[in-house]
């Protein structure tokens, strides 16, 4: 009988022990993460981020210790496909770009939020007045064809002044924006729809115009680009995503407080040529530029593509987020 309950004790503290490993492992959070990036001073949040070790700095004062990666990719495919191949945590990518990943997933990619608002511009040498005007033989250079922010709001622009969405597509090869630049500037290419610096480097050059600006298209101030990362990253790591959320609101403030200190901090990582330390500062204290978690202007890119076929689902600017900004004023 001794020997019965000395072998029930043994089970039971076994039992219990494994009980406490397995809620250990059950809690325990990813020890690295890996962001993606492409070029330009609208990616400074992750270049603050950096620098500053912001993540690791939230993720320790909720109890966790993890080290970041940063990899600069030149366009939002390749950034796509690094997450899809789980090879990236999170991503910069374009509002399309989220879209189509929330969809094809059935709503797996979320932002963590908003990057920065921005105007984007699609520059020209050519004597055109209209985008309507592209004929035959005209290049217009682009992030990633199709699926990239510049690519879809030229769909939208093409809609809205051609009435046909997809009329301008036969025109559009990918680029990253540096070499977008250096093919318009070299008469490459006729077009580039770009985003800062690139578009107001382009346009020190007399014989460079705007045919469109993308506040023009979407009415308004509207997200650039977002920080998109998974749902089941999220749910395995709850304190890790919480860090990199708190982490961009405070790279963002940080922006917004020391623009000095951030466009020297654009230069010293970037190391950017064609431009100058008071243009950059110039362009970032622009109020057209807000760098901001909260998304403006999502939903138009989610109904547009939904209308047009690129999208099945017709995402809220919520459907498309994760919860830390959904108490924010978005759209």
């Amino acid at each position: 009988m001794k020997r019965t309950n000395k072998l029930k004790k043994i089970a039971l503290s076994l039992a219990l022990t494994g009980s406490f490993v397995a809620m250990g492992s059950a809690h325990a959070e990813t020890g690295k993460v890996v962001f993606a990036y492409q070029t330009g001073w609208a990616y400074l949040p992750i270049h603050v981020m950096n620098e500053l070790k912001l993540v690791e700095k939230h993720a320790k004062a909720l109890g966790v210790n993890v080290t970041t990666e940063y990899k600069a990719l030149g366009t939002p495919g390749m950034i796509n496909d690094a997450m899809n191949a789980n090879q990236v945590d999170f991503g910069t990518v374009g509002i399309p770009s989220l879209v189509t990943l929330n969809d094809k997933t059935k709503g797996q990619y979320k932002a963590v939020g908003a990057i920065v608002d921005l105007p984007m511009y699609l520059n020209t040498t050519a004597s055109y007045k209209s985008i309507c005007e592209f004929k035959e033989g005209d290049k217009i250079a682009l992030p990633t064809v199709k699926v990239s922010v510049q690519a879809v709001t030229l769909q939208m622009a093409a809609k809205q002044q051609c009435g046909d969405p997809y009329k301008l597509d036969k025109f559009t090869i990918s680029s990253t924006h540096p070499d977008g630049f250096t093919s318009l500037m070299s008469g490459n290419v006729i077009g580039h729809f770009t985003s800062p610096p690139f578009q107001y480097s382009e346009l020190k050059d007399k014989k460079v115009k705007t045919l469109v600006s993308s506040y023009d298209v979407l009415g308004g101030k509207s997200s650039f680009i977002s920080l998109v990362g998974k749902q089941t990253f999220a749910d395995a790591n709850p304190k890790v995503q919480k860090a990199v959320y708190e982490a961009l609101v405070e790279a963002q403030e940080w922006i917004n407080k020391s623009k000095i200190d951030a466009a020297k901090l654009y230069f010293k990582v970037e190391q950017p040529k064609n431009q100058t330390m008071d243009e950059v500062l110039g362009q970032l204290t622009d109020k057209e530029i807000e760098f901001t978690a909260v998304p403006h202007g999502i939903e138009k890119y989610s109904k547009f593509m939904n209308e047009i076929g690129t999208a099945k689902s017709n995402a809220t600017w919520k459907d498309l987020t994760f919860p830390a900004v959904h108490n924010k004023k978005g759209s």
